[in-house]
């Protein structure tokens, strides 16, 4: 078992050696236990690949997180805008204290939940107010019907 594990090591160095990159096991004392793994660039152009990739994840996860506080920003103006909307009307020393509160996310949480609880008070008017509409019109035309039938007699 001991071999084994040396013969996969050093095919591993033989087949990496070959790509440009030199990897070494140091053993420790005549056991096969392995005290550490060196790697060694030998090829600049297996350097300077490693560099560009690194770089690449550097300015892809800066991208990331540019986007992320976009998307933010987003959901926050969105929470102005149905907040004012709520309110009704909006001047100018509302809108600077209504800045000063998203500033604070606790007041963030506490405006959404405003803006939630009413935006579900005006879907269940608008429900009442169309099944009062449906209603109406079925006794319009109960009321149409009944008409009709008197003025056949």
């Amino acid at each position: 078992m001991k071999n084994i594990k040396k013969i996969i090591h050093i095919a591993m160095e033989n087949e990496l050696n070959k790509s440009g990159i030199e990897l070494k096991f140091k053993y420790k004392g005549q056991s096969n236990e392995v005290q550490g793994i060196f790697i060694d660039i030998v090829s600049s152009k297996v350097f300077l690949s490693l560099v560009i990739m690194a770089l690449i994840i550097i300015g892809l996860s800066y991208v990331v997180g540019e986007q992320r506080r976009s998307i933010s920003q987003y959901k926050e103006n969105d929470l102005k805008y149905r907040y004012i909307k709520m309110q009704g009307q909006i001047n100018e020393e509302n809108l600077y204290r209504l800045e000063q509160q998203f500033r604070y996310s606790d007041s963030n949480r506490i405006i959404r939940k405003q803006v939630e609880n009413y935006e579900e008070l005006v879907k269940e008017q608008v429900e009442k107010l169309e099944q009062a509409k449906k209603s109406r019109e079925e006794i319009e035309k109960i009321f149409d019907k009944v008409q009709k039938s008197h003025l056949v007699i």
